[in-house]
């Protein structure tokens, strides 16, 4: 009991246009998978962008804490210094 026909060109357009509509949704998924990865693949740069820029501020700041903290001993080696020299004239 097979198609005959105008029954069996539908069936084949049917196929056809069930198959085509296969396609382009698998097509519209790999493109949002695509899409998705690299909204992904931006996030991960951006979020390793801002750490670094984090990490450089907190280096530089540790750095100027550093001058300070030298600048300050020296000042306070420079006037122990003259103290002594007062003291000893």
């Amino acid at each position: 009991m097979g198609l005959d026909g105008a029954d069996l060109v539908n069936f084949v357009r049917e196929q056809q246009k069930m198959e085509r509509e296969e396609r382009d949704r698998q097509r519209k998924e790999r493109t949002l998978e695509k899409q998705r990865k690299e909204k992904e693949r931006t996030f991960i740069r951006e979020e390793a962008k801002r750490k670094t820029k984090l990490l450089l501020a907190e280096e530089e700041a540790k750095e100027k804490q550093r001058q300070y903290e030298l600048e300050k001993a020296k000042l306070a080696f420079e006037q122990e210094l003259k103290r002594s020299k007062q003291a000893s004239e």
